[in-house]
């Protein structure tokens, strides 16, 4: 092998042995050569001989293929498409999944908002008495922006009782809570 460092060229050129760069690495070949190749191009920036090895210049190539019997690394183009498709239908229904459980979970925020409010709202007709309770129906203002209430009563069979029940809708009507109890008519 030879090295050749200046004579109007950048850098200097090597041909290398068969075998990969990592094993060459390791041999003692390489080391031998290694120490005199550098020591001598960096003390006289002469011509070096190295140990004659054979060289990937003396195998033929294939058209297209590269060197005989050596494999590139690498992935090829078929490879990484199908890779990224592979991904994207992976990504879409991680996707799909998460914006389900968000609608879910916004879903039962609202029925739980839903039936506290209207638990309240029934207290409060229990307080002021269902004979005497003059408002039929309203929302929750501010606080609650979109949530409706409705209150219903009629007589039972049974004298002085009434059964009052609590309608609370969520906003955009996507669930109803009907809450239902006897009372003592004041």
């Amino acid at each position: 092998m030879k090295a050749e460092m200046g004579r109007g060229r950048v850098g200097w050129s090597v041909r290398l042995h068969s075998r990969s760069i990592a094993s060459i690495r390791r041999g003692p070949v390489f080391a031998q050569w290694w120490s005199k190749a550098w020591g001598a191009v960096l003390t006289s920036g002469a011509q070096v001989e190295a140990p004659d090895a054979p060289c990937l210049a003396d195998y033929p190539a294939l058209p297209g293929r590269g060197l005989v019997g050596r494999r590139q690394a690498g992935f090829t183009l078929l490879e990484v498409l199908v890779a990224v498709a592979v991904m994207a239908i992976a990504l879409v229904g991680i996707l799909k999944a998460n914006y389900q459980s968000l609608s879910a979970l916004a879903e039962s925020r609202a029925r739980t908002t839903a039936v506290l409010l209207a638990g309240n709202k029934l207290a409060e007709v229990e307080a002021a008495g269902a004979g005497r309770w003059n408002e039929f129906q309203g929302d929750f203002g501010e606080e609650h922006p979109g949530f409706t209430w409705r209150v219903e009563s009629e007589p039972t069979t049974e004298t002085g009782l009434v059964r009052v029940a609590v309608i609370v809708l969520t906003p955009e009507a996507s669930a109803t809570v009907r809450l239902e109890e006897v009372m003592v008519s004041r």
